[in-house]
């Protein structure tokens, strides 16, 4: 069997990833973004890997059943979920959703609703800024907190948003992972 060589090399293309880091080295002036951008490095690693491996949608928990009591209420019960770009969203207390049509209102309660979870970072910065600079200026390091919205939509409200909402075919039976 005679084999042959080839005399010209194989493409080769480089593309950048979304994740970057920083190399530190003694001398070098160190701005804000080489710092953020060193403390972005593991969240990206991270955000990448849940992608990959969860992808997005429900992790665990996040099951949902009527109050004991009856009535119009939902509860929503703890779990994790993955959003779109990879973050995890933890809602660590049940949520209460009262479901009850308006008491005046002449229209029918919808026959289906879609329950949305999402993860929001707070505005609000606690009340007092830090005491880590008791000498003026007086540093602003407040912390952002993560935060989870639960929302209720009718099934025409949710597919106004799909184009912003990662959401599973309802068609798909693949079982949802369960760690």
């Amino acid at each position: 069997m005679k084999t042959k060589e080839r005399s010209s090399e194989l493409p080769e293309t480089t593309r950048p990833t979304t994740i970057e880091s920083v190399t530190f080295r003694d001398g070098m002036i160190v701005t804000a973004d080489d710092l953020d951008a060193a403390m972005r490095y593991p969240t990206s690693l991270l955000l990448t890997v849940n992608r990959a491996f969860f992808g997005c949608g429900v992790v665990c928990g996040l099951g949902l059943r009527p109050k004991s009591e009856g009535g119009w209420v939902l509860c929503v019960d703890p779990g994790v979920a993955i959003d779109c770009r990879g973050y995890p969203i933890e809602l660590c207390r049940s949520v209460e959703l009262d479901l009850s049509p308006e008491a005046c209102g002449c229209e029918a309660p919808p026959d289906k609703v879609c329950i949305a979870v999402k993860r929001i970072t707070s505005d609000a910065a606690p009340p007092h800024a830090c005491a880590c600079d008791l000498d003026e200026p007086q540093f602003d390091c407040r912390r952002v907190r993560d935060h989870v919205v639960v929302k209720v939509f009718t099934e025409p409200e949710l597919a106004a948003l799909s184009d912003r909402v990662c959401q599973r075919d309802p068609e798909d039976k693949t079982p949802v992972l369960d760690a």
